[in-house]
């Protein structure tokens, strides 16, 4: 008699609990968390290849925090423009405002603030670009509705509670070998989703380019057909050749 207890399978619903309640992607088994991850990016329109998100440790919590990709790539899939309206010196605290904009005219705002206290030559001009990297990097999180922290953050937390050397490894399952009585078969390459479709459409359309033009630089038939793995690529060729 097989006494053994079928393994129940998470819903969706039941997962984001999981991180949303508890805060803390430790909990999460690692397939899990690289569905959760993958999610993340999917909801943002972000490749998930590009390794937009980096797992860190706070206060005994693993969470994510955002690269400079991450940051790069909401800019131009949101249209998003940032500009300085403040640069202020409170004490020894450097303090920097940014106001974003995206394409359909929302505006947000956020600030930067390093310590100058003992910084000098180098130091202190690294000081104040890091300060307008924070508020710029930040602003755009919070436009995109990412409540994040930013990898210029990460830099500044004391390493007794950030830790993250100690992220898990999530590994992808081994591909099985193949038979040699059958023919092998090539899967074709992924292409962008039907999202990801309406955004180039849209960066062509505002850049006046011609769908013709990205086909012939990608090799492909029509704007569907881009690989997913070269959306970043197509929408920087795109920026570059839209006319001054």
């Amino acid at each position: 008699m097989n006494t053994e207890v079928p393994r129940v399978t998470e819903t969706p619903a039941a997962l984001m609990e999981k991180v949303i309640i508890g805060g803390d992607l430790s909990k999460l088994a690692p397939e899990e968390r690289l569905r959760y991850y993958a999610d993340v990016c999917r909801s943002v329109g972000l490749n998930p290849l590009t390794k937009p998100f980096e797992y860190i440790t706070l206060n005994n919590k693993l969470t994510l925090y955002a690269k400079r990709d991450c940051t790069d790539q909401l800019r131009a899939l949101h249209g998003v423009s940032c500009q300085i309206t403040a640069r202020d010196l409170v004490g020894q605290i450097y303090v920097v405002t940014a106001r974003a904009k995206d394409k359909r005219g929302r505006e947000d705002e956020s600030t930067g603030a390093v310590n100058l206290q003992g910084k000098n030559g180098d130091d202190l001009a690294n000081a104040y670009m890091k300060a307008e990297t924070k508020a710029k990097r930040r602003v755009t999180l919070s436009i995109c509705g990412l409540g994040l922290l930013d990898e210029s953050e990460v830099a500044d937390i004391d390493p007794d509670t950030a830790m993250p050397e100690e992220r898990p490894v999530v590994r992808m399952p081994q591909a099985k070998a193949p038979d040699p009585e059958k023919k092998a078969e090539v899967e074709p390459q992924a292409k962008i989703q039907p999202g990801q479709v309406k955004v180039v459409q849209k960066a062509l359309d505002r850049s006046k380019v011609s769908a013709e033009a990205l086909c012939k630089q990608f090799g492909i038939a029509a704007v569907p057909d881009l690989p997913f793995v070269r959306i970043n690529e197509a929408l920087k060729f795109i920026s570059e050749q839209a006319p001054e």
